[in-house]
């Protein structure tokens, strides 16, 4: 379940697996939504009225306050049945650490957990298809496993994706962490 502390948190960690948009109605502007990654070139968007209302509040008070803002020329992102909306922002500059803001890349894991949301596979499901245990598994969404030729083999053969991907987005993840 949604609370507002996960909410936020989710919020400010755009480039994560489990990121997480306020959205509005491009031509309703009381409509707020809440959209999330769905998988593979999907996302998942409802009402934000389908949350609890504590979610509601704080969306509107961030929005009140402008930590979430509309991008000037923002394009409306079409989400079905004719409707559009408009994503809002996170002026995140503002409200985290400088080095959080510096450290912004795409997660190793992203991929996977998009496919994951694809084939419609269970936290479980997906760390036993991978060979790891739960902590092991929630260590690698957070981008905090140590990655080796073992797990690049497994993520090839479950994922379908080219084994030189998966090399070279673990030689990325390692100059990265070698300036951290």
């Amino acid at each position: 379940m949604l609370n507002v502390e996960k909410f936020k948190a989710r919020l400010i960690r755009s480039n994560h697996p489990d990121w997480l948009h306020v959205g509005v109605d491009s031509k309703d502007e009381s409509q707020l939504f809440i959209i999330v990654n769905g998988g593979m070139a999907n996302i998942n968007c409802a009402p934000i009225e389908l949350y609890a209302e504590e979610i509601k509040n704080c969306a509107l008070e961030m929005i009140a306050q402008e930590q979430l803002y509309l991008k000037v020329n923002e394009k409306p992102l079409h989400i079905g049945l004719g409707r559009s909306i408009y994503c809002y922002a996170f002026k995140e500059d503002e409200y985290l650490p400088q080095s959080e803001t510096n450290d912004r890349y795409f997660y190793f894991s992203s991929l996977f957990i998009r496919w994951q949301r694809t084939h419609e596979l269970s936290d479980k499901q997906a760390h036993e298809r991978l060979g790891l245990t739960a902590k092991e598994f929630h260590l690698f969404r957070e981008d905090e496993l140590e990655i080796n030729q073992a797990l690049i083999n497994k993520l090839t053969e479950i994922t379908g994706v080219s084994e030189r991907f998966w090399q070279n987005r673990w030689k990325q993840k390692t100059i990265r962490n070698k300036y951290k």
